[in-house]
């Protein structure tokens, strides 16, 4: 199971530079059941003040990596609905941008990089829009984590992608791990690292999606109409 955003304005956020470790450099990444084919829907968020960088959705088949400065600046790739993605974002305290994505199956790929030359601190993480100017993706969140002030390599990333976070191993290696988000509900708050570093979700609701892990490729998508909502297969 899962958490989906099936609405414009639904959300999972955690903001504010204190509440994610007041650090200028750091790593994000989740797992995203991609549902939507609108231009530019917001899918991922990772914001430093003044400056921002997200994944989002372009088309059925597409979405793009694309990091706000003086310049805004962007990529697509390749991406269809229908299936779970592996996507990370990762920046330095310089403010160098750095996105990868897969399908469920892999292999991870950095699919875009940018010199923001921000240096300030992280100030928001989320899933979908919050209060932003684009709307919100489509889709099905799963196991996102953040890690305050390490940036994690492709091989790190993989590994984090391979395994299933629970409360004894909340991430494959915890050095600089501030939260895990199980996200296996929509109304699930829990922090798998016991920090008590929840996200605020505003909309969501349950769906019965869920990534295989370790690869496995695509998912056939259920109606939300027919998905099962009562109870917790898995944290």
């Amino acid at each position: 199971m899962s958490l989906e955003i099936n609405s414009d304005n639904d959300y999972v956020v955690r903001d504010t530079a204190a509440n994610l470790g007041s650090v200028t450099a750091g790593s994000y990444l989740g797992w995203y059941f991609k549902n939507d084919s609108s231009v530019n829907d917001l899918v991922m968020t990772l914001t430093k003040s003044s400056g921002s960088s997200y994944f989002r959705t372009r088309s059925a088949t597409t979405m793009q990596a694309r990091a706000v400065s003086n310049s805004n600046v962007s990529a697509e790739f390749a991406a269809n609905n229908g299936e779970w993605h592996q996507l990370a974002i990762t920046v330095t305290s310089a403010g160098v941008f750095t996105f990868f994505h897969a399908p469920a199956a892999g292999p991870l790929a950095e699919v875009y990089s940018f010199s923001s030359g921000n240096g300030n601190t992280i100030a928001q993480i989320s899933a979908g829009q919050n209060g932003g100017y684009y709307t919100s993706a489509r889709g099905c969140y799963r196991y996102c984590r953040y890690f305050a002030g390490r940036v994690l390599t492709l091989g790190e990333l993989e590994a984090e992608f391979a395994m299933t976070p629970d409360v004894v191993n909340p991430s494959a290696d915890p050095a600089n791990l501030f939260l895990s988000w199980a996200l296996g509900t929509g109304t699930d708050t829990t922090d798998l690292t016991g920090n008590g570093n929840a996200p605020t979700i505003s909309g969501a609701v349950t769906s019965a999606e869920e990534p295989t892990i370790g690869g496995g490729g695509a998912s056939v998508f259920i109606p939300t109409q027919y998905r099962r909502t009562n109870s917790l297969l898995r944290m």
